[in-house]
């Protein structure tokens, strides 16, 4: 019984990871799936920097001393970050093959607002809010969106499982910072 177990479960690992999954760039109005509604597009100036990031903020790494987080790793994140308790969730990375993640689970949030400002002057950026399922193979992409070089774009994901815990990843080569916070 034991050997007939194992077979049947690494055929479906084995099946599972041969298996090509692909994502929408979008995914409007699909039935049982998040909602991406793109607010703003635009070419990053003075003024549209500002609107989103503050210099209390710009410190990558973590300080006890001043309550700083780590805004972005290159391993998938453990803690969580409420975003109804806690509030906005600031970020902001480079990297120049590696795909980064925010350093917390995103959670308690059925619609969000995100804002990404890409600093990199030619590559457009790839960024995926993706479902944490708690077999972490089992992840899902809900949202994805490209920002343009030297670009920010702006956006609301809804339908969202409140309960469910989430993160962001960005893919290489980026230099970006944004936000993301609980519309509700």
């Amino acid at each position: 019984m034991k050997k007939l177990l194992s077979i049947c479960l690494a055929l479906i690992l084995m099946i599972g990871f041969a298996s090509t999954a692909f994502a929408a760039e979008l995914s409007i109005g699909s039935a049982g799936f998040a909602e991406t509604i793109i607010i703003e597009t635009g070419e990053l100036t003075d003024d549209s920097w500002s609107i989103v990031y503050d210099d209390a903020h710009e410190t990558i790494g973590e300080n006890p001393e001043f309550g700083l987080i780590t805004p972005f790793g290159t391993s998938q994140p453990r803690n969580v970050w409420n975003l109804r308790t806690r509030g906005r969730y600031n970020f902001r990375g480079v990297a120049n093959v590696s795909r980064l993640y925010t350093n917390y689970l995103l959670t308690d949030a059925s619609q969000v607002r995100i804002r990404v400002n890409n600093n990199h002057p030619s590559a457009t950026l790839v960024v995926r809010l993706v479902h944490v399922n708690s077999f972490l193979f089992f992840n899902s992409t809900v949202s994805t969106v490209r920002v343009p070089p030297n670009g920010f774009t702006q956006w609301t994901v809804n339908g969202l499982t409140a309960s469910a815990n989430h993160w962001i990843t960005f893919d290489a080569p980026s230099n970006f910072n944004g936000w993301i916070e609980r519309v509700s």
